[in-house]
């Protein structure tokens, strides 16, 4: 999973089909969504809500992107809107990276720090 941050540019929402009839699921009804964003260009990103969204041109949102290949439409781009859980876990990597690129740098200092003490 990698979720991104996004700069939507364009929304289209429908909580029905072609045929009118309203889109429901196992857990009730559901919305459609197709997205341009600043990031990815003129490339249509599409996936599902439980609820109608309220997004709007210039507003930037958490989305997890993946690429989904068919036979019968090619190579496409798909999103889900991720849950708490998956905004923590992914907080908690990068804060786990800064920690680790942080004490790589303290111990490059302190070995410089070292032979400068060293020198004297």
């Amino acid at each position: 999973m990698s979720i991104e941050k996004l700069t939507i540019e364009r929304v289209n929402a429908t909580d029905r089909n072609k045929e009118g009839v309203e889109y429901e699921g196992k857990y009730g009804k559901f919305w459609r969504v197709g997205i341009i964003t600043k990031e990815y260009g003129d490339t249509w990103l599409n996936g599902f809500s439980n609820k109608e969204p309220t997004w709007i041109e210039g507003d930037v949102v958490d989305l997890d992107v993946t690429t989904e290949e068919t036979e019968k439409y090619g190579k496409q781009l798909k999103f889900r809107i991720p849950k708490k859980e998956d905004l923590k876990d992914e907080k908690i990597k990068e804060l786990e990276k800064k920690l680790a690129e942080n004490t790589e740098a303290t111990t490059e200092l302190s070995e410089d720090d070292k032979s400068i003490v060293d020198e004297f």
